[in-house]
């Protein structure tokens, strides 16, 4: 939520783009900014998805991410 965080690394967004409490638009501008900064952002849109429902479509994008950005387990 803060376009001027610079982070090493990637940061991934995952946007319903039917959400009506987190406009899509506005995502898409926090993204632009977030890439102007520095940052490696993947930006991820699920189509008829609402804010309440971006948690389950995206989870199998977020796991993924997950596991690709942090160490394995000990």
């Amino acid at each position: 939520m803060n376009p001027l965080v610079r982070s090493r690394a990637p940061i991934q967004i995952e946007q319903g783009d039917a959400d009506t409490t987190m406009f899509k638009i506005f995502t898409d501008q926090l993204k632009d900014e977030l890439i102007a900064a520095g940052n490696q952002v993947i930006y991820k849109t699920y189509p008829g998805i609402g804010h309440g429902g971006v948690a389950t479509a995206g989870e199998t994008d977020a796991l993924a991410f997950f596991r690709q950005a942090l160490p394995p387990r000990r």
